[in-house]
């Protein structure tokens, strides 16, 4: 297979669709010119178990995980020679005049040709162009076999020639498709990488962007905290050397060093205040959440399942913090390391705790790169939900996605 497998396991579905209702309608077109009683219930078995049977396979719940590879070749299979089954037994017991024949001698309906062409085009999407000609061949080798079986020779031989120009043209059609399609994939693939690229570029600009902040407050704290401490301890110092010799000057002294206390407390209050995220200040957590997590699925090409409550009791600023920096490396995680195709981001409040939830369906990761340093932030993530009084469980298999849940209590401001 060459393309994504839930690409082409939509596709799939699409052709499974269309292929039924094709029949369907032939169906009635059949019914129209011949009463159905006339048909007989072989007629009617054969293609209503026929529709059932592609339309059940199509859409059963998990088979294709339980099938794997071999999924697809078999609906394929199905819908291929299916139609020659019944074109070939049940029609000419059926009594159909043959009202899309190509030779009124032959029963070689037409109405096998769209079928086979919309499984031909499925192949041709889906694999190599080795497979797809063994596929038009193994069609074509059957439509002959089923021609020899024509009682009469002319049109037993008229069979066999309509039956070989229609697998040359198949061979053609089918060769041209597939060219097409290996061309849209490479171009599908160059554009995931190009934006791959620009996502390691984002994250650069925002590593760098976070390591100038970080540099900046450690130049502002060292400015202003650091030296009000400074002074605060030559302060107090001489308040001690004075203590005993002159109270007075000894309790002014005192009064000064609580003043530059104060002043370092409000410096670095500010200085803090810098840290917190500004989605926050600017949108609140949950509009900063939901803003989060679309830009992720819009950055990623992923199908976004958001579900947020409607309200959130008031939260200390740590609770908020903890909340937005959890959701914003586990979303970057999901981004730039899963190769998803879904995210899911929950919040939700129960029992008093605020819980989040993150999810992908990507390739996963060893669970047990939650204990080494730097491994897609998780220790950062980790020591985050302790120092807010939580918990994150990490819940992972490789190839399986991964599950990120911050469980943390409510703090009111």
């Amino acid at each position: 297979m060459t393309t994504n497998s839930d690409d082409f396991l939509r596709l799939l579905r699409a052709g499974a669709l269309f292929w039924s209702s094709y029949f369907l309608l032939l169906a009635v077109l059949d019914g129209i010119q011949a009463a159905p009683e006339s048909l007989g219930a072989a007629y009617f078995v054969f293609y209503g178990a026929s529709i059932l049977a592609v339309l059940a396979i199509a859409f059963a719940p998990g088979l294709p995980r339980r099938l794997g590879k071999t999924y697809p070749p078999l609906l394929l299979v199905l819908m291929g020679f299916l139609p020659l089954l019944g074109e070939t037994f049940i029609l000419p017991r059926a009594g159909v005049e043959p009202w899309m024949t190509v030779l009124a001698s032959s029963d070689l309906y037409i109405r096998q040709w769209a079928p086979t062409i919309l499984v031909v085009a499925l192949i041709a999407y889906g694999y190599a162009r080795f497979q797809v000609l063994l596929f038009v061949g193994a069609i074509t080798l059957f439509n002959l076999l089923l021609a020899l079986l024509h009682p009469s020779p002319h049109a037993r031989n008229v069979s066999l020639v309509i039956s070989i120009l229609f697998g040359v043209a198949t061979a053609i059609l089918a060769v041209g498709l597939n060219r097409a399609f290996q061309y849209l994939h490479r171009q599908q693939a160059a554009l995931r990488d190009a934006n791959r690229q620009l996502l390691e570029l984002a994250a650069t600009a925002e590593d760098l962007a976070i390591s100038r902040e970080r540099n900046r407050m450690a130049r502002d704290l060292h400015d202003t905290l650091a030296h009000s401490l400074a002074g605060l301890i030559i302060q107090l110092d001489t308040v001690d050397a004075y203590w005993d010799e002159d109270p007075a000057i000894a309790r002014d002294l005192l009064v000064q060093a609580v003043g530059t206390a104060r002043s370092g407390l409000d410096e670095t209050r500010r200085a803090l205040g810098a840290l917190r995220a500004s989605p926050l200040e600017d949108m609140g957590l949950l509009l900063a959440v939901k803003d989060l997590a679309e830009s992720a699925a819009q950055w990623g090409s992923l199908k976004l399942h958001l579900k947020l409550p409607q309200q959130l009791p008031q939260l200390s600023d740590d609770t908020e913090q903890c909340i937005y920096r959890v959701a914003q490396e586990a979303t970057a995680n999901v981004v730039h390391h899963a190769n998803a195709c879904h995210l899911d981001l929950w919040l939700s409040q129960i029992n008093g705790r605020i819980i989040l939830h993150v999810h992908d369906d990507g390739v996963g990761f060893d669970p047990a790169a939650v204990a080494h340093p730097g491994h897609y932030g998780l220790p950062g993530m980790v020591e985050r939900a302790r120092m807010a009084g939580g918990t994150l469980t990490v819940r992972t298999v490789p190839g399986q996605g991964a599950e990120i849940c911050l469980d943390l209590p409510i703090h009111a401001r």
